[in-house]
């Protein structure tokens, strides 16, 4: 696999379109979401270069939060019980604020402070459409 690209790209390109439709619009938008924020900490993790210390350690957090969001779209596409996906977005949660925290108080750019900015709403989405 080439360096900076994400497993996920490879693994699990599209795991939406295997998962039954469903008519309630909670799981429904919440599967997007998830593949938003899939695709979001994906890219920014090809877009951040491991040549300095705070990179290398940006890099390790949102691979946390890749496999993160990974376990919580497995839990959806399964139709795990509410409790398991509760888990799994409060620990998706949990890594994004590390990792907003670790950028707040760090030397990243505008723009990776705006990329994180933007994964902690869709997390937040995530969990709001999971209630």
């Amino acid at each position: 696999m080439p360096a900076g690209v994400c497993e996920r790209c490879f693994i699990l390109p599209s795991v939406s379109a295997e998962v039954d439709k469903s008519d309630d619009a909670g799981p429904e938008r919440a599967r997007k979401t998830v593949d938003d924020l899939g695709d979001l900490v994906c890219d920014l993790r090809r877009a951040v270069l491991p040549n300095k210390t705070w990179q290398r350690q940006l890099l390790a957090q949102l691979t946390n939060v890749d496999r993160r969001v990974q376990v919580l779209r497995m839990t959806i596409a399964m139709g795990r019980p509410p409790a398991e996906k509760a888990e799994a977005t409060e620990q998706l949660q949990i890594a994004l604020r590390v990792t907003q925290r670790h950028v707040e108080g760090g030397r990243a750019d505008q723009i990776t402070r705006a990329a994180i900015l933007l994964a902690c709403q869709l997390g937040s989405q995530i969990d709001a459409a999971l209630l």
